[in-house]
């Protein structure tokens, strides 16, 4: 009779061990799944931010490298794999944020001559400029197979200057 009660606290015992483990594994899957999703949604966040910002591709790499680094030196040790991801990806948004978001309010027109012309894409034509040593890759909308898109030698680019002195593309025409 003794072996049977003792037996019982056992299965007991490593039923609530089972349910705290299932419990936890919840959380933590809950933890990782809205650290993808923050990750994709900054990823997005940041690449839109690229294709408005005259920055070259590898200050944009140095940006997404700073925050991805303090977070694996400092964070990922204290906080685990999820929260890490979720605080560089903050960092490097808030980054792009600030080159974006506090502009200056002088508007300024640049006219810059086109140097190559995409016809296809996800988003229709593309024209690439060059500014301060920058080639940078601009979506038109415009049909391709317009006369105007084919005889274009020019885009004229509206922009402020941002935060760190990188120009941000407000509007886009050509000429």
């Amino acid at each position: 009779m003794m072996n049977f009660a003792k037996r019982m606290e056992k299965l007991a015992k490593r039923k609530n061990d089972r349910i705290q483990f299932l419990r936890k594994n919840k959380i933590q899957t809950t933890i990782y799944f809205a650290s993808f999703i923050m990750i994709f949604v900054g990823a997005i966040y940041s690449g839109r931010q690229y294709n408005f910002t005259f920055i070259s591709f590898w200050t944009a790499v140095l940006i997404g490298t700073i925050p991805g680094g303090i977070s694996a030196l400092i964070l990922i040790r204290k906080f685990k794999f999820g929260a890490a991801f979720i605080i560089s990806n903050a960092l490097l948004c808030g980054i792009f944020f600030l080159i974006n978001g506090y502009s200056t309010n002088r508007v300024i027109t640049l006219k810059q001559p086109i140097t190559e012309k995409i016809v296809g894409g996800r988003t229709g034509p593309y024209v690439t400029v060059q500014f301060d040593g920058i080639d940078k890759t601009i979506s038109v909308n415009i049909d391709p197979n317009s006369a105007q898109f084919k005889h274009a030698l020019y885009l004229n680019l509206t922009v402020k200057k941002g935060t760190f002195g990188y120009y941000i593309i407000e509007d886009r025409k050509l000429e």
